[in-house]
């Protein structure tokens, strides 16, 4: 095929009207290229290769609809061009894409998998195989001794009562085999600790009772009154005398002997100078010193 010089592809590619007389050039052009009638390669050619002249050119029509198909081959062309580079752009980022997504294989990965072939290759641990080596074999003299037997054996198992009762006497016993020792065997101090510890269990005693006779107060004033006299026969030198007496004075008020009341009164006044139970005894059997009389039987 022939090619066309950059004059004619030029007015071929131009999308507006061609310049005058375009048409009349790019006809002889390709006469004289392709070789049209009367040319060189026909020999009938008379005039010895001489183009004549045109005797009409083509109308406008003609070369409207000429210029119309070549631009829409044109323009095929190009969307087919683009059309594949679009497809391949896209397949190339997917590729690229996935690569970068992949995880690598690092060499850690693979260790588990040697590891394994490994251990199915020989299946023996290697610290089975260097205890079963004689030469690894420690000697006689460097073996750790067995352990010693416990030298308490476990007693039988006894019933729960007994069992707490004999713990029970042990510890007690235990506790007072220990004090000398714990204290120095000082006399002066095991004494001293006896006497903590027994003025301790005694407030503990004295609490009970006074708390019995406060509850039995509502309901049984004479009961309660009867307590209070088994803790001052119990405990004489009691820390907690005037709270009693302060109690007992209120319970000879609730019965009405109201004499004795004021017997109590006068001996606890001077020993409650202040003192919180003051005021109770202000308030016990009323204020009214008209009131005070012996209402027992």
């Amino acid at each position: 095929m022939a090619k066309l010089d950059d004059l004619t592809r030029r007015a071929l590619l131009d999308r507006d009207a061609p310049p005058p007389g375009a048409n009349e050039l790019v006809l002889t052009r390709l006469r004289a290229q392709l070789g049209g009638p009367g040319g060189p390669e026909r020999p009938e050619d008379p005039g010895g290769g001489q183009l004549p002249e045109p005797t009409s050119a083509p109308s406008g029509g003609e070369l409207v609809t000429s210029q119309a198909g070549g631009g829409q081959l044109l323009w095929a062309a190009k969307i087919v061009g683009a059309t594949t580079g679009l497809t391949c752009a896209g397949l190339l980022a997917l590729k690229l894409g996935a690569l970068a997504l992949s995880p690598p294989t690092s060499p850690a990965a693979a260790q588990p998998a040697d590891a394994t072939a490994r251990a199915s290759v020989d299946p023996q641990p290697p610290r089975e195989r260097a205890s079963n080596d004689p030469r690894t074999q420690p000697r006689d003299s460097e073996r750790a001794p067995p352990p010693a037997a416990s030298p308490s054996a476990s007693p039988p198992a006894a019933s729960p009562a007994n069992s707490a009762s004999a713990s029970a006497s042990a510890s007690s016993a235990s506790a007072r085999a220990r004090a000398p020792a714990d204290l120095g065997g000082d006399p002066a101090e095991v004494s001293a600790q006896r006497g903590t510890a027994q003025g301790t269990s005694t407030l503990a005693e004295e609490l009970a009772l006074l708390r019995a006779a406060e509850r039995a107060r509502a309901s049984d004033p004479a009961a309660a009154l009867a307590t209070l006299e088994r803790h001052r026969e119990r405990f004489p030198d009691s820390a907690l005398t005037p709270e009693r007496e302060v109690l007992r004075l209120e319970l000879l008020c609730d019965l009405g002997r109201e004499r004795e009341a004021a017997g109590v009164r006068a001996a606890l006044e001077p020993t409650l100078v202040g003192s919180p139970l003051r005021r109770r005894v202000a308030v016990s059997c009323g204020t009214d010193s008209e009131r005070i009389g012996d209402r027992s039987p």
